[in-house]
């Protein structure tokens, strides 16, 4: 099963059928296709839910015996692939209403989470929260973006590339969980920190500006960090001089993407750099993704300013077993702080229940995590 366009897949084909693969469930394009390349199947139904693929794959019924070959890997296998019309398939009106009251439900939900402000406006005099033009030069988003993953990671620096910001908007009022979302809507923007020289890190930035500027691997860097794009200089790194005849020895904790150390968007100073770190190795699922972290770290600041004590894990643990259930949560959130809405009340219990444990401890309560995101922007 593919995300790619038909070129794409076309292309896959060729390559598949040297191994075996005889079918492609293709999506991306919004037109139906069903091809063959090379023997290989290629299969979509479209995007407006009229049409349904219907796979047949068949196996031998007996056991296989043959000779272990290289590559060899794919058992014999039947493909029939048959492209139906469903519009006209009757909904049972039982299940349907069924269907129905969970999609409201899940509606409510993602409303109450969604329109939560997560990141509250800059006060005024300070530039306006925007991610216009990520691309071709630092935005206030991008720039905020990378203070919170450095905050996250206790790093000296943060990077994040321009095409990894994506809604193109200016927010007066601040961002919401929804907006935080349509920034940052990749579920690959998995973050690592790896050691840089200075000397690295200016060759980085100075690569960005000359080389990638108005592209997706434009980058974009925390507020600590001072870079003179005219003079292709890096001059300050978390808000300290830098000593220009030490820059090949005065290292610093630098988080970004893993994708960009890995070779994505092209930002050659970087490959070596994930190179020496053997990035490709590492479990993606022992990452975070940058929505995440910038979620979390921002429901974490409005925790934070309740201000809430030992004194009130006690109240809230009616059991008296030091441990606080949820529904123990929510009905002492409720009480004790009847303006915070239903939402957030349901994104503090994520954001403390670090091991999903189902349950939070006196530490986890009580936990802090840095400054407020809005305090980051200079």
């Amino acid at each position: 099963m593919t995300p790619l366009l038909i070129k794409t897949d076309r292309m896959l084909a060729e390559e598949a059928a040297k191994h075996g693969i005889k079918l492609i469930l293709g999506g991306h394009d919004h037109d139906k296709y069903q091809e063959e390349k090379n023997g290989t199947t290629i299969v979509k139904s479209g995007y407006d839910a009229i049409e349904a693929t219907v796979s047949t794959i068949t196996f031998p019924s007996e056991p296989v015996k043959r000779e272990a070959k290289e590559g060899d890997w794919i058992l014999s296998h039947d493909v029939k692939v048959e492209i139906l019309n469903v519009s006209k398939v009757e909904a049972d009106s039982k299940k349907y209403e069924k269907i129905l009251k969970l999609v409201q439900e899940g509606k409510e939900k993602l409303s109450a989470l969604g329109s939560v402000v997560l990141i509250p406006p800059n006060e005024e005099g300070k530039q306006l929260l925007s991610s216009k033009d990520p691309r071709n030069k630092q935005c206030t988003i991008g720039r905020l973006f990378c203070d919170i993953l450095k905050k996250f990671f206790e790093a000296d620096a943060g990077l994040i590339t321009g095409g990894k910001i994506r809604n193109k908007s200016d927010y007066p009022k601040g961002l919401t969980v929804t907006d935080v979302g349509s920034e940052l809507p990749f579920r690959d923007n998995f973050t690592y920190m790896v050691t840089m020289t200075a000397k690295e890190l200016e060759e980085t930035l100075a690569f960005s500006w000359k080389q990638k500027k108005g592209s997706g691997g434009f980058l974009q860097y925390d507020n600590g960090v001072t870079f003179d794009e005219t003079k292709l200089q890096l001059t300050h790194v978390a808000n300290q001089p830098l000593d220009r005849e030490k820059m090949d020895s005065t290292e610093f904790k630098v988080v970004m993407p893993i994708s960009i150390l890995n070779g994505m968007d092209g930002i050659s100073p970087l490959i070596p750099i994930g190179q020496r770190n053997k990035t490709k190795d590492v479990p993606l699922d022992h990452l975070m993704l940058m929505q995440d972290v910038v979620t979390k770290v921002c429901v974490l600041s409005q925790w934070n300013s309740l201000e809430l004590s030992c004194k009130d894990f006690h109240a809230a643990d009616k059991n008296n077993d030091k441990k606080i259930q949820r529904h123990e949560f929510i009905e002492y959130m409720q009480k004790a702080h009847p303006k915070v809405g239903c939402g957030i009340i349901d994104l503090f219990w994520e954001a403390l229940d670090d091991d999903n444990s189902g349950t939070l401890e006196m530490e986890e309560f009580v936990r802090k995590i840095g400054n407020s995101p809005s305090s980051m922007i200079a």
